[in-house]
């Protein structure tokens, strides 16, 4: 094509010289007018009609590509591969056009090179938003695989682009690269480290998107955001946001609350302090009267049947110490039992426990270990309170008090 306009330019009586200088400037111009050309072509009529075409297949992955203009990215090859091979064998006696040339060419391999990289890295994270869309991505995140394949895919283009500069194979850049590896692992220590942890979090499923995880070595308490080679967000409960390295999660100490929501239920251990001085055995009086509570009454009269088999069995009378008789903290403790099996809220299909823990100076503490059916938070809270503000306003029915320290507060002024 070049010799071509040569003589076109000769036949308007241009000497050789000028000819030669024209024709290869017009040569360029051409070029580059010929690659807008291919450029407009590919993008109003190749891609739009690729576009369509997807949309007919009806496939939801294709659709994200239109939606995310793949095809326009790809396009951008169709310019870059002309410009490349026109420019790839020019003969000409100038060796300042030569080298023009060869920049050109060079320029040219470059925009070819980085353009297929972006629109891989277009593809990967298309490919990433339809894989979040499934089921399967709550429980497993690759977020951290994807930023390790644009780290590589990065790389490789660095390394070939070096190497078309320069003019020298890839493999001649690789072998100098081992020669610096030592320097790299120290640079790149982190990420090395974030890779690890962030296979191994995946691999053994340790942490998901929005998993509430609790790391007190890094003041984390919150929900999980995003999973990365080098860091892990979290939002913690007042909002803040805490970044903390992946391998971190390995590393430390963590509590993931996933297998609590999951299960349905959540957890209430906490404990009532009776004051021991209160604790004794029921009179008559007190019988009569906790027998009109509907939870109590027909367990005081199967105990009432019971002690009194037992005590005549064993010939004990009032007088003799050893009998069995009715605690006012055994009825509480059964009132307490038969209420919460009573309530809507609490879940009896896992452990279910109304216990004494070691008395202590601060007296004796009646354990509820139950487990709500909600895992949410506001809502756990409020039936936590509930039970305990009905148990405490209910304790001076079974002549009990809750302990509390009596200490004179003395305001110095």
């Amino acid at each position: 094509m070049l010799s071509t306009i040569k003589e076109i330019f000769a036949l308007l009586n241009f000497n050789k010289l000028t000819s030669s200088y024209l024709a290869e400037i017009a040569f360029i111009i051409l070029i580059l007018i010929s690659a807008l050309i291919i450029n407009y072509v590919l993008k109003a009529y190749i891609v739009r009609f690729i576009a369509k075409l997807s949309i007919k297949t009806k496939s939801d992955f294709f659709q994200y590509i239109v939606d995310h203009n793949l095809y326009r990215r790809l396009s951008h090859l169709g310019p870059g591969i002309f410009i490349y091979f026109l420019t790839n064998n020019i003969s000409t006696n100038s060796v300042k056009l030569l080298s023009v040339f060869k920049a050109i060419n060079t320029l040219s391999s470059q925009y070819i090179l980085f353009t297929f990289l972006w629109f891989l890295f277009g593809l990967i994270n298309t490919t990433h938003e339809f894989y979040l869309r499934s089921a399967i991505s709550k429980r497993y995140s690759i977020r951290g695989y994807i930023q390790l394949i644009k780290i590589l895919l990065s790389s490789l283009a660095i390394i070939l682009s070096i190497s078309i500069i320069l003019d020298k194979s890839p493999l001649f850049l690789l072998t100098g690269l081992g020669a610096i590896s030592a320097v790299l692992m120290l640079i790149f220590k982190d990420s090395i480290l974030g890779l690890i942890a962030s296979i191994q979090v995946t691999l053994y499923d340790m942490v998901r998107v929005g998993d509430w995880i609790v790391l007190p070595s890094m003041g984390a308490d919150g929900d999980v955001l995003e999973v990365n080679i080098n860091t892990v967000k979290i939002q913690n409960f007042d909002k803040t946001i805490v970044t903390v390295p992946t391998y971190s999660l390995i590393s430390s100490s963590m509590q993931n609350w996933r297998g609590m929501k999951e299960s349905g239920g959540r957890r209430i251990k906490r404990s009532i302090k009776i004051d021991m001085d209160t604790i004794k055995f029921c009179d008559e009086e007190l019988i009569i009267k906790l027998k009109k509570i509907k939870f109590l009454k027909d367990h005081i009269e199967k105990k009432e049947n019971d002690i009194l088999l037992y005590n005549k069995q064993f010939g004990f009378d009032e007088a003799y110490l050893g009998e069995r008789r009715q605690t006012n903290i055994g009825l509480f403790r059964s009132y307490v039992e038969h209420y919460l099996k009573s309530r809507t809220d609490i879940h009896l299909k896992y452990t279910f426990l109304i216990r004494h823990l070691e008395p202590t100076e601060n007296g004796l503490p009646i354990q509820l270990y139950i487990f709500t059916n909600t895992t949410n938070w506001v809502e756990y809270e409020g039936i936590q309170a509930d039970i305990f503000d009905h148990l405490l306003a209910i304790l001076h029915i079974f002549q009990l008090k809750p302990f509390q320290n009596n200490i004179d507060l003395k305001i110095q002024r």
